[in-house]
């Protein structure tokens, strides 16, 4: 796509410019002329901007939008029905309201199915993603009295199974599921010396205020952000150390 003019640019569902990493470069130095998000710690990066945290997913804003300007067919119904799923926990997030199952039942009603979407998202693991799942739990560390639960998956372990970056999607919520646990922080060392952090949190802590410490950004109960070190093990303290003090009411 580098080279390439466009009439418009859409970013969604991202806080900031540099979330998007690389695809920044197609902007050309330019503000993008359509920002759709929900991120409370959006900064309003485009020229104009649809955000309004309030939407539990974007899938939900962008089909208050669209209904009103395009008729849905079968694959565009389903696509949105995938977003709204995913932004959502599938439909387990304490952020979900009536608002959410009315439009997944107006997806529905024009042709979506949720059985493709959970299976695509939820039943892709390999066998080798879950050699590394259970590398990763071997890492597993409880503080603050079992409330804060985190672990990593280092380069190596990448190596050792054969999985990528990509594999470690969803991991960070097998240490939320934990009974007791309030916040999840998992950790991946990536190339170049970038450690990946990703938060979850259960039902009270703001997790997106350790994101923005850092960098980062999110929503109070999923967030993230990257930390340039020299070793996986110089990013787990300050960011544990922020969790903890985060669980203490700090």
């Amino acid at each position: 796509l580098r080279g390439r003019e466009f009439d418009t640019t859409v970013v969604v569902d991202t806080s900031s410019l540099s979330r998007i990493g690389t695809a920044a470069e197609l902007l050309s130095g330019q503000e993008p002329d359509v920002v759709i998000d929900h991120h409370v710690t959006n900064t309003g990066f485009g020229a104009l901007n649809f955000c309004d945290p309030s939407y539990a997913a974007v899938a939900l804003i962008v089909h208050e939008i669209g209904k009103r300007l395009v008729k849905y067919d079968r694959e565009l119904a389903e696509l949105l029905l995938l977003g709204l799923a995913t932004d959502t926990g599938f439909f387990k997030y304490g952020n979900v309201d009536a608002q959410v199952f009315e439009a997944a039942a107006e997806l529905t009603r024009q042709g979506a199915s949720i059985q493709p979407i959970a299976s695509a998202v939820l039943e892709h693991r390999t066998p080798n993603t879950m050699r590394l799942l259970v590398e990763m739990l071997s890492t597993l560390q409880l503080e603050a009295g079992g409330q804060l639960a985190y672990a990593y998956v280092s380069a190596d372990m990448l190596r050792r199974t054969g999985c990528s970056e990509e594999d470690t999607e969803g991991f960070v919520g097998e240490l939320r599921a934990i009974h007791g646990v309030e916040v999840a922080v998992l950790f991946s060392e990536w190339p170049e010396g970038e450690v990946h952090v990703s938060l979850r949190s259960k039902s009270y802590a703001d997790v997106s205020r350790v994101a923005l410490a850092f960098g980062g950004g999110g929503h109070p109960r999923a967030a993230g952000c990257t930390l340039k070190v020299a070793r996986l093990a110089a990013a787990i303290p300050p960011i544990v150390a922020a969790a903890r003090r985060l669980l203490e009411g700090g």
